[in-house]
């Protein structure tokens, strides 16, 4: 149940519904019944471009989930919407350059996460498992660089100094 909630809470916030790219939104999603509370930093957008009729949106998004009886997990979401498949691949397909330093990150793609949208728009989201130590150490950078390795293309965008300071507020309150 809680997967099935997942794409169409993630979507409405790269479809336009969350925040603009300077703005701090996390929300808190819970499940009584199988004892789950998430909290998500929602908006958190690195591109917003339109480039010969090309639409780009690309947002670097985490999330903290407590399980009532397995403990606490923590994710990188990457959410992506344009005009074009990147297909994003299972395995190291999110690599990032924290402070020049190189950290890849395994997940599982986003095969299960894409969507065609009104007018052809296309999303997807993929989901990186991290550690607490490197969300803080992420979030402490003075430089983050990111690429996102898909089948059709490779994405290559920077953190603004915004996306890192909600990063740092994020693990400072969750």
């Amino acid at each position: 149940m809680y997967r099935r909630l997942i794409l169409p809470l993630l979507l409405a916030s790269l479809t336009g519904c969350g925040s603009g790219p300077t703005d701090y939104l996390v929300k808190t999603y819970a499940d009584d019944f199988e004892g789950v509370t998430t909290w998500r930093l929602e908006g958190n957008t690195i591109a917003d471009t339109i480039h010969n009729d090309h639409y780009l949106r690309v947002e670097f998004d985490v999330q903290k989930t407590v399980f009532r009886d397995s403990g606490v997990a923590y994710a990188i979401m990457i959410g992506y919407l344009s005009s074009d498949w990147l297909f994003v691949e299972e395995g190291e397909s999110l690599v990032m350059l924290v402070d020049g330093a190189r950290i890849g990150f395994t997940g599982e793609g986003s095969g299960r996460f894409r969507q065609v949208g009104t007018g052809g728009v296309v999303s997807e989201l993929a989901f990186y498992p991290l550690t607490r130590e490197t969300l803080v150490r992420i979030s402490h950078a003075r430089e983050v660089r990111i690429k996102v390795i898909g089948e059709k293309y490779s994405l290559e965008r920077g953190l603004m100094p915004s996306n890192i300071e909600h990063l740092r507020r994020f693990v400072g309150e969750y």
